[in-house]
């Protein structure tokens, strides 16, 4: 319910009968012709079918590459979300050819760790991770029965100073609100922590649900925290055991990334 966005792309948000409720500010910058887009308007017809096409993915994620004609013939990605509130929410992000991911990934990536197994290594798992997603640091952070942290395996290029293995960290510093983010969204990702957040118009002045939505604006304070440790992007990973967060796998970059969706990351360790 931040009420805000990243800049590196717009939204739209619709209510259960297809109509506009919500509007970020900067539509216009990626649309070529946003003067038919208006708050509670029907949806076009060409949004309108997207929209449809997710009344049944309630808590869900849904990615279209490239399938939005943007401004200057630029192609957009559309990732298409159903939230608790029975809104459908439709980011817009810049479809980025290349090797690399970050603006968008396949929604049923997932990464499996098996604790009855004696050849998973932690160390192991970062480095195949820093392989894939080319980051400066991949952190593995595992919570305690307390509540905080402790990074129990780190690899580094070496652009980012300092090192965090071992390190123990308060429950604070991961706080009840984004756990339960992290619990049902299977990412999360800052593309440039620095960037001000973007607005969003709301038809009836209430914030829409973005828990699903890549582009959900950053908490001033994590910003702040991520700027302490010379982190401009970074992408984090849920590790569920039990339907409960048990640790984090942390990506950091030391500057600000727009990756596309041509390499997921994929791990059945």
């Amino acid at each position: 319910m931040s009420g805000a966005i990243q800049p590196h792309g717009t939204l739209i948000v619709a209510n259960s009968n297809h109509r506009i409720t919500h509007l970020a500010a900067n539509f216009s910058q990626f649309l070529p012709d946003a003067s038919y887009l208006e708050l509670n308007q029907a949806l076009p017809d060409f949004f309108l079918a997207y929209a449809q096409s997710a009344d049944n993915l309630s808590g869900k994620k849904r990615i279209y590459s490239a399938v939005i004609e943007g401004k200057n013939e630029a192609k957009l990605d559309l990732v298409i979300s159903r939230n608790s509130l029975q809104q459908t929410v439709m980011e817009l992000i810049p479809h980025v050819s290349g090797p690399y991911l970050l603006s968008s990934l396949n929604p049923k990536t997932q990464i499996f760790i098996d604790l009855d197994d004696p050849i998973l290594d932690p160390d192991e798992l970062v480095n195949e991770i820093i392989k894939l997603i080319q980051f400066d640091r991949v952190l593995y952070y595992q919570f305690q029965e307390e509540g905080d942290g402790v990074v129990i395996a780190e690899v580094s290029t070496q652009k980012l100073a300092g090192s965090y293995i071992g390190l123990r960290f308060p429950a604070s510093d991961v706080p009840k609100i984004a756990r339960s983010l992290y619990v049902n969204n299977p990412w999360r990702m800052i593309c440039n922590a620095s960037a001000n957040s973007v607005s969003i118009y709301s038809f009836n002045s209430n914030a829409p649900d973005l828990s699903l939505a890549d582009l959900r604006s950053v908490s001033p304070i994590h910003a702040a925290y991520l700027s302490n440790m010379g982190v401009q992007t970074s992408i984090s990973f849920p590790i569920i055991f039990g339907n409960e967060l048990w640790g984090l796998i942390a990506c950091h970059d030391s500057q600000p990334q727009l990756r596309s969706e041509e390499h997921t990351l994929n791990s059945s360790h």
